[in-house]
């Protein structure tokens, strides 16, 4: 159900700005006079320094001063003081100034008590008003309990009234319109005693039509969801768990409905929430994050407009809350040398109530789960974690967001390789291209490719499109040279399902290639890992990123490829650090475990650690090309680069059989580099540029031979 303000006369709005301070002045008299300050006030303060308080305060209004007199007669000013007290106490006071008119507002949605409207009046005027909360710190340093009686002598209440609405379960804190007293036991002047989110202050300081209005200053009605259910697929079994469990929650009115969803910036929790909502048909609204000047709410206010909007939504029944990057609204658990302190149990057991007892079911979004406190985590109903998008999954939202824009299937495809894209880069990017009017489909490519690579590029990230290699590099078994049947084990793979390999060699034979290739054979994609992907700086993030590795290639059925596998499997005697000896250890039980297929590629064979090797069932080594081998592969590359291959090429086999050390990487680089420079690949280059390639290679000892 929507909320709806069809039936709500709009408020006037000259009403609204008619300034009428009665209640400031009465509580200001109180003051002075109830709580017998009035002597201090007279006798400490000067005529200039009077004026500055009581002209905020109204008083100005009611005695005739003369602020630049020397003789005023104070006397004469407390008689008028004390008759102005007894008049006003007598007459209703005006309920049309516009902070009076919000929280009475806000009143007809919560609800609030006449007592409850009066103490938050009263508490947004001390922090707004300076006449009024300079009086209040003349009261002194209070604890909690003289907070409650000073609170009783300035709104002319009982005790017993101030504390039924200071109550931890009444509306003023379980709305989070007002926080609880977190320095408990100490003393605080009064204002600090009422604190009130910044949100709050803001939002009542302005006019508004109707409370639907009002309302807009804690949270707004989420956007429609650009995805659909099938762009979740990778998550089916999650995504209808919480689907099903937030429609009976919702149909069955329960309490306590809190779902975490987190993983990296832009692996669209947000859009995952949203079309989950769409789904159930509930209504989602997020809470604000920023106010009207753009600068971002703070944690604490941001999680008691939460608080506030749980209250203002209740009788709203198929509403649901969205609060994202919550990292910083759960406060940090505080610790004395004897344990954790009074404030901090307050404050942990204000957001486990909320935890507990929200009545409508909130989403609570984060990038990572490191700065909550455990005790905090377990409260949650159901935790999801987001981890980076398949290919199939990149490709089939790529096309959904790019669906306007003309692009090549290929184009596409390659873009989707690219495993660190998000869908909110090709969101954004998709916006920024259709309002450029470029022309021609490689035109428009372009523009995407600069788009996002400029975006990964300022993310820390490899930026644009991952090229595959032109098809007249296509990965063929035959001009690898490795010293196990690689066709046999294919075969033997497409049965087993399960295996640990080592693939080691000189960089460009092929060993990262074979993964794909045995990838596509088996049907299934791969998942390749880095050094850079997993090291971290942060004590035991690196084995938490090894774990969640495995965790995703097992949920979506991958292949496992860890390339520069000599970073973490190197000898543990030689370890100069503990933290090194764990990596190797949670490597080596995360493979143990893994009922899927594993890869692991290194250069650097010798350095690896002897009793990991031994986990390995099949060690491959990935040699330099054979001399006919080298042939046969140049003869092709001409034949697909349209040069004719017969006799009269021959007189080049003798020269390229003698290349050593030829890899199937340097042909592919040549190729790449002839492209880039707009050359024809003829013999004669082919033979020049691969010379150049050997050349820079370390293992590069002697001259070659050139016709």
């Amino acid at each position: 159900m929507e909320i709806s303000n069809a039936a709500e006369e709009p408020v006037n709005e000259g009403a609204i700005f008619q300034q009428d301070n009665g209640h400031i002045t009465l509580w200001a008299l109180r003051i002075l006079l109830r709580l017998n300050l009035k002597e201090r006030f007279l006798k400490h303060h000067n005529v200039l320094s009077m004026a500055e308080i009581m002209q905020p305060t109204g008083l100005m209004d009611y005695f005739d001063i003369d602020v630049y007199g020397e003789n005023v007669d104070l006397k004469k000013i407390i008689r008028e003081m004390d008759s102005q007290l007894v008049e006003l106490e007598k007459r209703p006071l005006p309920e049309k100034d516009v902070l009076r008119s919000n929280i009475l507002l806000l009143g007809q949605s919560l609800p609030l008590s006449e007592v409850e409207v009066d103490l938050l009046h009263v508490a947004v005027s001390l922090h707004q008003n300076s006449g009024l909360g300079f009086l209040a710190d003349m009261v002194g340093e209070l604890n909690n309990q003289q907070t409650k009686q000073i609170l009783a002598v300035i709104l002319g209440r009982s005790i017993e009234q101030i504390d039924e609405v200071l109550n931890v379960d009444a509306t003023l804190l379980s709305s989070g319109l007002l926080r609880p007293y977190t320095s408990y036991g100490s003393q605080d002047p009064l204002r600090q005693k009422l604190v009130l989110p910044d949100t709050l202050l803001s939002a009542l300081l302005k006019p508004y039509q109707n409370s639907v209005s009002i309302l807009e200053s804690f949270f707004t009605e989420s956007s429609p969801a650009k995805l659909g259910c099938d762009d979740f697929s990778h998550i089916e079994k999650d995504f209808f768990l919480i689907q099903k469990y937030l429609s009976t929650a919702v149909k069955n009115d329960l309490s306590g409905v809190n779902v975490l969803i987190y993983g990296a910036p832009g692996t669209g929790k947000t859009e995952l929430v949203r079309t989950l909502c769409e789904a159930a048909d509930l209504h989602l609204h997020e809470i604000t994050m920023q106010h009207e000047n753009g600068e971002p709410v703070q944690g604490s206010d941001r999680f008691s407009t939460l608080k506030l909007s749980q209250q203002l939504l209740a009788r709203a029944s198929t509403s649901v809350l969205m609060f994202d990057e919550v990292e910083d609204v759960f406060p940090v658990m505080e610790h004395s040398f004897f344990g954790s302190s009074r404030s901090s149990d307050m404050k942990k057991a204000w957001v486990n109530n909320v935890l507990e007892e929200n009545k409508i079911p909130t989403f609570w979004l984060c990038n990572s789960t490191h700065q909550i406190d455990p005790s905090y985590l377990r409260r949650f109903d159901f935790v999801l974690k987001l981890r980076p998008l398949t290919s199939q999954v990149r490709l089939r939202i790529l096309k959904k967001y790019l669906s306007e824009l003309p692009v090549s299937e290929g184009w596409l495809t390659d873009l989707a390789e690219h495993e660190h894209l998000v869908p909110a880069v090709v969101e954004r990017a998709a916006k920024v291209a259709s309002h450029l009017n470029a022309e021609g489909v490689e035109h428009i490519e372009q523009v995407l490719d600069k788009i996002i690579g400029n975006t990964l590029e300022v993310m820390g990230l490899p930026g644009g499109a991952r090229k595959k290699a032109p098809q007249n590099t296509r990965y063929r078994l035959d001009y690898l040279n490795p010293d196990t049947d690689l066709r046999a084990l294919c075969e033997g793979l497409g049965k087993a399902k399960s295996a640990r390999i080592c693939l080691y060699g000189a960089p460009g034979t092929g060993k990262t290639a074979f993964a794909h290739y045995l990838a596509d054979f088996l049907g299934k994609t791969v998942l390749v890992k880095r050094a850079s992907d997993i090291l971290s700086k942060w004590v035991g993030e690196a084995e938490k990123n090894i774990a969640e590795m495995f965790e995703q290639a097992a949920e979506n059925d991958q292949i496992l490829v860890l390339d520069e596998a000599d970073s973490f499997l190197q000898e543990r005697q030689s370890a100069s650090q503990a933290w090194e000896v764990t990596q190797v250890n949670e490597l080596l039980v995360q493979m143990e475990v893994f009922k899927g297929i594993f890869i692991a590629s290194t250069n650097l064979m010798k350095h690896l650690d002897a009793a990991s090797i031994r986990r390995f069932e099949f060690k491959i080594k990935f040699d330099y090309m054979k001399p006919e081998q080298t042939w046969s592969l140049f003869k092709q590359i001409l034949a697909e680069q349209g040069c004719v291959v017969d006799d009269s090429i021959s007189h080049f086999k003798n020269t390229v059989q003698r290349l050593d050390n030829v890899t199937p990487g340097d042909f592919a680089a040549v190729i790449r580099r002839s492209l880039s420079l707009g050359e024809s690949i003829t013999a004669q280059l082919l033979v020049d540029d691969l010379g150049r390639e050997l050349k820079a290679k370390p293992s590069y000892n002697h001259a070659i031979g050139f016709v």
